[in-house]
C-alpha cells in the first residue's frame, strides 16, 4: 500500500549536517550526512524577559521529504544553514508509516 506524502512543495535550499550518535576517535562527533538538500521550512520567534532586559529567541522547523539519513536510526543532532544563517539541530525525528517506512524526517532547529 502506498502512504500519502506529508511534506510537499519543499522548495527552500539548505546545507544539512547530521550527526550519528557516539564520537569519533578524536572526539568530535561522527558525521553522518554532509549535505544540500531542499527542505519546507517554518520559522517563529519568540520573547523572552530576562532581569537585564528582553531576549528574541528564533528558532525554526525543518521537513523533509522521506528519510534524509536512512543509514541512522537517531539523529542525534547537526547544523542547518537556511537563508545564510546557521542553526544547531535541537531534536531530530523520522515519522514513520504503519508499514515502518520514514514518510517525513523533521529537525527543529535553534
Amino acid at each position: 500500500m502506498r502512504w500519502p506524502r506529508l511534506v510537499r512543495e519543499a522548495r527552500t535550499p539548505c546545507k544539512v549536517t547530521v550527526w550519528a550518535e557516539g564520537i569519533g576517535e578524536d572526539g568530535s562527533p561522527v558525521v553522518a550526512l554532509d549535505a544540500d538538500l531542499v527542505c519546507n521550512y517554518q520559522s517563529r520567534a519568540r520573547t523572552v524577559r530576562t532581569k537585564d532586559g528582553t531576549a528574541v529567541e528564533v528558532s525554526g522547523t525543518c521537513l523533509f521529504d522521506g528519510d534524509i539519513c536512512p543509514g541512522v536510526a537517531e539523529l542525534a543532532g547537526g547544523e542547518v544553514s537556511v537563508f545564510g544563517e546557521r542553526r544547531a539541530v535541537a531534536l531530530g525525528s523520522k515519522a514513520r508509516n504503519p508499514d515502518g517506512t520514514v514518510n517525513h524526517t523533521r529537525l527543529e532547529l535553534v
